[in-house]
């Protein structure tokens, strides 16, 4: 039971960096021209880093307490 927490863990951190660090360090116009961001032509550059970073601090949430 313990491996299929950390694996499932594991996956949820991929995906969550992965959402965050595009939404963070990628411009606005490019991921509007991505097929899935077509949501981030409506909505302010402010709002879309936000949620990057928040996206990232939930990668950091979901490993570092079992880490330590």
């Amino acid at each position: 039971m313990n491996l299929a927490l950390w694996i499932a863990a594991g996956l949820l951190t991929a995906v969550a960096l992965a959402g965050g660090i595009s939404k963070t360090f990628i411009p606005k116009a490019r991921l509007a021209a991505q097929h899935g961001g077509e949501w981030t032509q409506d909505a302010r550059p402010g709002f879309i880093k936000t949620l990057g970073v928040l996206e990232l601090l939930a990668a950091i949430g979901l490993t570092l307490p079992a880490v330590l």
